[in-house]
């Protein structure tokens, strides 16, 4: 989505007299029942997520942010991002990266990443630039203390919770959870 799409989604709505809000709102049961409103997400915590921020504010409207933690803290890509680049790079057409894509996400996170790393060596955990990048812990800190901005937990590593027995799900949920709080000083609730 580019900035202008969010701009014009965001305006549609605030012209029609909807509330952005964030899971703080959801919770507090105070919400006017006869009024409508936008629960805008965004997943896993990327770096140009920072462009939103000037559109947030030009509308006051909240979002929450989820953040899949280990990636923050160590600065790798999401393979989907990676197949989806290094498949393009060979020519290969869109319709069937995405399939590959779709494929790939029956794996459990250790299978994925002995899978990246065979296919594309460690190189795959490296970034190409802003684009694909996810913010750091100093930027995440940043993001996190704006005014239009949540922060909701996107489990440590991205997991597939449907491949992920209960004891995976929990460690990981736990661990980004820990990490967050860490990083923002907030206790994340969505």
């Amino acid at each position: 989505i580019t900035k202008t799409d969010l701009d014009c989604f965001i305006k549609y709505f605030v012209k029609r007299n909807y509330k952005f809000i964030d899971g703080d709102d959801l919770m507090s049961g105070k919400l006017d029942l006869n009024r409508c409103y936008i629960y805008l997400t965004f997943d896993d915590g990327y770096y140009n997520n920072f462009n939103a921020l000037e559109i947030l504010d030009k509308y006051n409207a909240k979002a929450t942010f989820f953040i899949s933690t280990e990636h923050v803290e160590k600065q790798k890509p999401f393979w989907w991002d990676v197949v989806y680049r290094e498949r393009s790079i060979r020519g290969i057409h869109s319709t069937t990266i995405y399939k590959e894509i779709d494929k790939l996400k029956s794996l459990t996170f250790n299978e994925l990443d002995k899978n990246m790393r065979n296919e594309f060596g460690e190189k795959y955990l490296t970034p190409l630039n802003n684009m694909d990048r996810p913010m750091n812990m100093e930027e995440l800190k940043i993001f996190s203390s704006h005014s239009c901005v949540s922060i909701g937990n996107q489990t440590s590593n991205h997991l597939n919770l449907t491949v992920h027995s209960d004891n995976e799900v929990k460690k990981s949920i736990e661990d980004a959870e820990q990490f967050l709080l860490s990083i923002t000083g907030k206790s994340i609730k969505s």
